[in-house]
């Protein structure tokens, strides 16, 4: 269940990791439906014997966009809400970096740092999210950059 925040206690945990998502498996099902979806159907992606022979990552791997389409997942198992707030709306990436490939059936989660908020206008506050995208049993995270979202209030 997500937490519900009042202003000053969102604005209270800038510069505080607010914990991790769950794990999600990125499984070769995951990544071929990504791969259909945005037509990028590179062999490294959707040939595992291929991959696996020419390739150093001994299979397939998910796309890079795959890995950053889920931080939206994450962002919702791990991230509080503003009270009053109800609209979260991408507002843009910044600093997106891939530095680890995802192995077709590895499982990764998202870790989320508020590092700054600021009222935007009248029911508008802009969030500003360090992400890190790690996967289970490596030391390198596979993706990390900041994720900018609009938090909108209905009324």
């Amino acid at each position: 269940m997500t937490k519900i925040l009042d202003l000053a206690s969102y604005e209270a945990l800038q510069g505080k990791t607010l914990g991790h998502s769950d794990w999600i498996t990125v499984d070769q099902g995951m990544i071929d439906a990504f791969s259909e979806a945005t037509g990028d159907k590179q062999f490294i992606h959707i040939d595992p014997v291929r991959a696996a022979q020419d390739t150093p990552y001994g299979g397939t791997i998910a796309h890079g966009f795959l890995t950053l389409s889920l931080i939206t997942n994450m962002y919702e198992d791990s991230m509080p809400q503003l009270q009053g707030h109800e609209l979260n709306i991408n507002y843009g990436l910044n600093r997106i970096r891939f530095l680890q490939p995802v192995p077709s059936g590895a499982r990764i989660r998202g870790q989320f740092t508020l590092a700054r908020i600021s009222k935007r206008r009248t029911g508008q506050y802009l969030s500003e999210n360090d992400i890190r995208v790690e996967i289970e049993g490596n030391d390198k995270p596979a993706m990390l950059g900041t994720w900018l979202t609009l938090l909108v209030s209905q009324s």
